[in-house]
């Protein structure tokens, strides 16, 4: 008995003798002190993990190679079986096993596929596969076109830490079906998970339900032959959660921890995310989607493609502080044409706090694609400078209410026909709207049967809406600056302007200022600037068209 426990139980115990006393006599006698059960050391085989807190050794407990020259298929179903043995032994905790993977190179072989059902008996509620460093711990996978080597079945919680995964082929060819191939498992969470060089028939991960949390990793290198794919591709799953996530085009045939890869990259990823929820239940769609500080490098259809429905919409799709590089288009052994930056579609709400565009490429495709969003709110949304092509916004008629503030976009890239839209720059706000006519510069503006046209010169200010900040053609889109800021309107010449006049709507002509009594009720505000007499003499009025 420890010298330890043994102090412990004097100060429990005062006055009791305990010299001579071995460690079952004490436990005994404690049962019979408090009436419960005290556990005795066992001789069965699961000792050491109850001891270790359910961990299990890839390599002493699973016969695991980590020299690479054997196959390790037969150790992953092994740390599975385990698995399950120590979660049905009623000494050992219930809540968390961990199969920790030593330092090595683990080759996974060709049709490997392990499944890991947590429907079959009693499992743990979480089952952490730990490593021993990214470049440390290394997964070399060869398992061809059917194999997986993580296939998860209604789990709680399963997560991947400190390892890498790399492909093996000498030429190019399929490493994989998927990595980790997920369906039912409530959540699956990847931290520091490196996933370089491999070719999967059908994505590097593959969910078919849950949340997928991805943190602090790289993903470079990769690619499927299934084009309609994704490195992450998502089908009726309820979330996806990336921070720090790294998606790099190829950097080397000389990469991790000194292995080289061979001309691997046989076909490129055709987008780096997609998340796909045709015909599911209503519920079962991605109910928040965020990316934060992640970056997404070339690829060939388009850096995302998130898609809600048809039943239900996804309700939240957040970018934050993240960066890309527009796609390149069909290249490499697969691919298809450059399609959008990013496509989303069928989602209630979608927030931007950052998205830049970093412009390596200048593929002429839209920066983004927006169809049925109900409400986007824009902000920090930046092409690359200089950009001739890649810098467009599509915005389609099923879209709601559109707001985009402090983004370098140019009106003429910005092609939306949402119901309703506004800009802000710099503190000003301005609405978007269709033009039902054509509007000149400055022209002060209401709304006509299908968007906005020149306010007549009978109007009232009842129906002022704004000052269009540009020429507008009949049909075309025009920005209107909103009442409650400083705006330049146009003079009707009809008398000179000085800094302070009060100016109203022009009886003679359509759209046009004049001066006008403070007690007039056709003013629209008060002159910031002078104007002369000349017909439209630009004149800047603080906007405030309100009957006093």
């Amino acid at each position: 008995m420890s010298t330890q426990r043994t102090v412990d139980l004097i100060r429990l115990f005062p006055g009791i003798n305990l010299q001579g006393i071995d460690g079952p006599a004490i436990a005994a006698a404690l049962q019979s002190f408090i009436g419960t059960p005290v556990a005795t050391p066992t001789t069965d085989g699961l000792q050491s993990h109850y001891d270790r807190g359910s961990v299990i050794n890839f390599v002493t407990d699973c016969g695991a190679d980590p020299t690479g020259a054997t196959d390790c298929s037969a150790a992953l179903n092994a740390a599975w079986t385990l698995i399950g043995t120590l979660a049905a032994d009623p000494k050992l905790p219930k809540q968390s096993t961990t199969l920790f993977v030593p330092r090595g190179r683990y080759f996974v072989g060709t049709g490997a596929k392990t499944f890991w059902s947590f429907t079959q008996g009693l499992m743990p509620m979480t089952v952490h596969v730990v490593g021993a460093g990214t470049d440390s711990t290394i997964f070399e996978l060869g398992c061809g076109s059917g194999g997986q080597p993580f296939t998860l079945l209604n789990g709680k919680l399963v997560r991947f830490s400190d390892l890498s995964f790399v492909g093996s082929q000498a030429v190019p060819g399929i490493d994989c079906q998927c990595i980790i191939d997920s369906q039912g498992t409530e959540v699956v969470e990847l931290e520091r998970v490196n996933v370089v060089w491999t070719t999967a028939s059908l994505a590097q991960f593959y969910f078919g339900a849950g949340l997928l949390v991805m943190r602090d990793m790289i993903i470079a290198s990769n690619g499927t032959t299934d084009q309609t794919k994704a490195t992450v591709y998502m089908y009726q799953a309820g979330g996806l959660f990336e921070d720090n996530v790294h998606h790099l085009d190829p950097f080397s045939t000389s990469g991790l921890n000194g292995y080289t890869f061979a001309a691997e990259k046989d076909y490129n990823t055709p987008c780096h995310v997609r998340l796909e929820d045709s015909g599911g239940p209503t519920g079962t769609q991605g109910d928040f989607l965020h990316f934060r500080n992640c970056l997404w490098d070339e690829g060939t259809a388009a850096m995302m493609i998130i898609n809600g429905g048809p039943t239900a919409n996804r309700r939240h799709v957040v970018f934050e502080d993240c960066a890309y590089n527009p796609p390149i288009g069909t290249a490499g052994g697969g691919g298809t044409a450059a399609l959008y930056g990013f496509h989303i579609s069928n989602t209630d709400l979608l927030t931007i706090r950052g998205l830049r565009c970093l412009g390596f490429n200048d593929t002429n495709v839209p920066m983004m694609d927006l169809v049925a969003v109900g409400t986007a709110h824009v902000s920090g949304l930046r092409p690359a400078v200089g950009a001739a092509f890649h810098k467009t916004i599509n915005v389609d008629s099923a879209c709601g209410y559109l707001e985009i503030e402090d983004s370098t976009i140019a009106d003429t890239d910005l092609h939306s026909s949402a119901t309703y839209g506004m800009r802000k720059e710099l503190g000003r706000a301005y609405d978007l709207y269709a033009a039902n006519g054509t509007i000149a510069a400055n022209q002060l503006c209401k709304l006509g049967a299908s968007g906005a046209v020149a306010i007549g010169t009978g109007d009232t200010i009842d129906v002022v809406v704004g000052a269009a900040r540009q020429a507008a053609a009949a049909a075309g889109k025009v920005s209107l600056s909103r009442p409650g800021q400083v705006v330049p309107m146009l003079s009707d010449g009809s008398a000179t302007i000085a800094i302070g006049d009060n100016v109203g709507i022009s009886g003679t002509s359509a759209g046009r200022v004049k001066t006008v009594a403070a007690s007039a009720v056709d003013r629209v505000g008060k002159a910031v600037t002078a104007a002369t007499n000349v017909a439209d003499t630009v004149v800047y009025v603080q906007f405030s068209p309100f009957k006093s």
